[in-house]
């Protein structure tokens, strides 16, 4: 396949970052709207593992 893989690496990048700074305030208010506790270890290590799993399937293709 062709592409430009710098390009595709700013995308993940981006996305990345988007999900770094919105994510877990958005679940936590979505939780605590439901009164569902989850502690933020477990968010942020959501982050982590989406990050990375991005990141693995970029460059194991």
């Amino acid at each position: 396949m062709k592409g430009d893989s710098a390009y595709t690496l700013i995308q993940v990048a981006t996305n990345d970052i988007i999900i770094l700074f919105a994510y877990v305030p958005i679940v936590t208010c979505l939780l605590g709207i439901s009164n569902i506790s989850i502690p933020y270890d477990t968010l942020i290590l959501s982050i982590i593992l989406i990050c990375c799993n991005s990141i693995h399937s970029k460059y194991n293709k």
